[in-house]
């Protein structure tokens, strides 16, 4: 057997050491990534709780007519304060697709559903002109706090008439609630 130099020795003691090291400032990484993720998760709840009191989502989601079963789009999602109050509402045969043009709010939204058991919401990175919905694949839209931010408000209603319009020739439902300004008229 060939003895090992010193050189060899002292390079596996260095290999070692940068593993050691390039793992500790990762595992620190993802340790500050969960506490800071944990952090907005509890702000979002802490939020949502006090827009309750100004949005009356109760008002604005009985005002869709959703029922069990039924498909409701929520456009500008967000982190889905909408969308997880929809969920129970369409029931576990129904689904709610979320929508946005910002990635990092739907995935706190994919995080918020999965604690929360909510399997029915299904999540779209939209593009700022398309929402990419299917055609004729919504019972309803709700659009809240959210068009004000369109750059090109035309192409993404057309686009959510479209997401309706099958549905609209064989059921009765209202795609769009009467939303104003100041809530429901």
């Amino acid at each position: 057997m060939k003895p090992v130099s010193d050189t060899a020795v002292q390079r596996a003691y260095q290999v070692r050491i940068a593993l050691f090291l390039i793992s500790a400032f990762i595992g620190i990484f993802l340790l500050i990534s969960i506490y800071r993720g944990i952090a907005t998760l509890d702000t979002l709840d802490q939020t949502e709780r006090e827009r309750d009191r100004w949005q009356r989502p109760g008002d604005v989601i009985q005002a869709l007519g959703l029922k069990d079963t039924n498909v409701v789009v929520d456009i500008g999602a967000g982190a889905g304060y909408f969308a997880l109050k929809l969920s129970p509402i369409v029931g576990k045969h129904g689904s709610v697709v979320a929508v946005d043009i910002l990635k990092e709010p739907l995935l706190f939204l994919c995080i918020r559903s999965f604690l929360r058991n909510q399997w029915n919401i299904h999540t779209i990175h939209g593009l700022p002109n398309n929402p990419r919905l299917r055609v004729g694949s919504a019972d309803a839209v709700l659009i809240a706090n959210t068009y004000h931010e369109f750059t090109q408000p035309r192409s993404i209603l057309d686009h959510v008439f479209q997401s309706t319009e099958a549905r609209r020739a064989t059921s009765h439902s209202r795609p769009c609630a009467p939303i104003g300004c100041g809530g429901i008229p």
